[in-house]
């Protein structure tokens, strides 16, 4: 018998207590529940590695793909379908893992998928408006801090990765790098190189070698 409570002691702090989860729906989503990964057929995602999973990231990385139905399994993986239709339904409890950087919240299980659809999407707004090409280090530079690396960069990928830090703005260099800000800074001086165009869309500029393209970060509801 003591054993048994000892074993269910130490999964609480892995799999959350088994009560219900206060923000499984909230006006941005609806949850849809908890189902066998076998029978939820959803696309995997790859987010950026300095940003951990939370519902909100993969919310946005589906939002993103242009895709309603987000799921979260194994406490770190996110995947997207455009149409859900439910089948196979489990109980919460096998929904149980903490989120990698959200322990207030769950994201699937194991073998276990939590399976969500998106209201009022929070979306940043593209195109953005342009502040200008700054320095990329030194004095009189735009100080941001690098969030991700991607080959196939976009304003659209870049905005997206620095609205999950609740950053004002985003920078691109190096035609695949981004970084976000939270604030301006004073004396900054502009750079006439940012010519490099984005690996994921050469209609957009990503900055050069030594600058950054820096852009305001504005939200809007979709």
């Amino acid at each position: 018998m003591w054993a048994h409570k000892l074993l269910l002691l130490a999964l609480i702090p892995i799999f959350g207590s088994f009560e219900a989860d206060a923000a499984l729906t909230r006006p941005d989503w609806n949850y849809i529940g908890c189902f066998r990964n076998t029978a939820v057929d959803f696309v995997k995602v790859q987010s950026s590695s300095a940003v951990k999973m939370t519902r909100e990231v993969c919310r946005s990385e589906c939002i993103r793909r242009g895709k309603t139905f987000f799921g979260l399994s194994g406490g770190a993986e996110c995947s997207c379908r455009g149409l859900f239709q439910k089948k196979d339904e489990k109980d919460a409890w096998f929904c149980k893992l903490r989120c990698e950087g959200d322990s207030s919240q769950t994201c699937g299980g194991p073998d276990f998928t939590d399976v969500f659809q998106a209201y009022n999407l929070l979306v940043p707004k593209i195109p953005a408006q342009r502040i200008g090409c700054f320095p990329k280090d030194g004095y009189g530079s735009f100080r941001l801090t690098q969030r991700a690396k991607n080959i196939f960069m976009t304003h659209e990928y870049c905005a997206n990765v620095c609205l999950q830090t609740k950053s004002k703005y985003f920078g691109l260099s190096d035609t695949d790098t981004c970084s976000c800000a939270r604030s301006n800074t004073t004396e900054v001086y502009e750079s006439t190189d940012c010519g490099w165009r984005c690996r994921g869309n050469y209609a957009e500029d990503c900055g050069a070698d030594s600058s950054v393209a820096v852009f305001k970060l504005e939200e809007m509801y979709v």
